[in-house]
């Protein structure tokens, strides 16, 4: 594998926004499984020059969260499904993604041509969030699977990773907006309260908010003709909206079983903050921010993100005509939380 990283470096100096940020992309686990295919054998030098790589395995570490058991030799007998039929076992499912990768990598080699204008969007539109005087350099890493979408990793405080099988080959506004949420969630790593789920019910709120405001900021539902990753994400936005009501009697109900030890935070985590079920809880707070912006304004919508989770809440009850309101045992919970 050719040990190089095709990067542009964009370094903008704005502080009287936001400081600066600088942001690298890395492609190494495309070009790696590029190269693979290209000599249509796994070779064990090229094997171990893939999954040497940082975003391999940031990749291996987010599959190995899903299913224990997806290690480095599963990973190769996997990887021969993108280069021919194969009888060995599939725990990554290359055979179900196959057809996407040359549709991933034509969206690379599009990507190189607006890089630079990706990034100048994506830092001028998260102004209002980045610390002045603060110095960011984060990595994007790139990779091939069958997760889709974006996360960051715990302990990786300056880097995230994108899974390309999520999008077509001209596709700069769904990675765009991924790339806001997912930078955005970096910036809250270090700017928001760090709750202990010891605390279950006032630490799930909080990772509830975190996604809800990243998802009111990288907003899919403002792309016009979307296709793509962006058409994707506005279905489940549409489906969250249909369900609305729905979902905030959820978020109630697992937060007062939180509280009273009926469930435990993984449970509740799979069922409304994961993509299992479309990810409930980001919706919940999603439409508060954007009911509060119907009536307050956007400004003071950012102003008010900057509260811990349960007074943005309680900021929200105060409204006048909302929707929804929250129920007495709701909030009974909430005044005996620690936030």
């Amino acid at each position: 594998m050719k040990n190089h990283i095709f990067c542009f470096i964009a370094l903008l100096v704005l502080p009287s926004l936001y400081g600066q940020l600088e942001i690298t992309f890395n492609y190494d686990m495309i070009e790696g499984i590029q190269t693979l295919r290209a000599e249509d054998t796994i070779t064990d030098i090229r094997f171990e020059q893939l999954v040497s790589s940082q975003g391999t395995q940031g990749f291996l570490k987010k599959m190995k969260s899903y299913r224990p058991s997806a290690n480095e030799k599963a990973f190769k007998e996997s990887l021969g499904h993108l280069l021919t039929e194969s009888d060995a076992p599939d725990l990554f499912f290359y055979s179900r993604v196959k057809p996407k990768f040359q549709i991933g990598a034509e969206f690379v080699t599009n990507l190189k041509t607006e890089e630079s204008k990706i990034k100048r969007a994506l830092i001028e539109s998260l102004g209002d969030f980045l610390p002045a005087s603060n110095q960011r350099h984060i990595t994007l890493y790139f990779v091939f699977g069958a997760i889709g979408g974006g996360w960051t990793m715990d302990g990786e405080p300056n880097s995230f990773y994108i899974d390309v099988s999520s999008f077509e080959k001209n596709d700069a506004v769904g990675l765009q907006l991924l790339c806001k949420h997912e930078v955005l969630h970096l910036i809250q790593d270090q700017t928001r309260p760090k709750l202990s789920k010891n605390e279950p019910a006032a630490y799930y709120i909080e990772q509830a908010f975190r996604e809800g405001m990243a998802t009111y900021v990288a907003d899919f539902t403002k792309v016009e003709n979307a296709s793509g990753y962006a058409l994707f994400n506005q279905k489940i936005y549409n489906k969250n909206q249909r369900r609305k009501e729905t979902n905030y009697r959820l978020f109630e109900l697992l937060v007062i079983d939180l509280f009273e030890q009926r469930c435990d935070y993984d449970f509740v985590d799979d069922l409304s903050l994961s993509g299992m079920y479309d990810s409930p809880a980001y919706f919940v707070f999603y439409d508060m921010m954007r009911t509060m912006e119907s009536k307050l304004g956007t400004s003071q919508v950012v102003k008010l993100l900057e509260l811990s989770a349960i007074d943005f809440i309680r900021s929200y009850e105060q409204l006048e005509e909302t929707d929804y309101q929250f129920s007495e045992k709701f909030s009974q919970v909430l005044a005996k939380l620690k936030h």
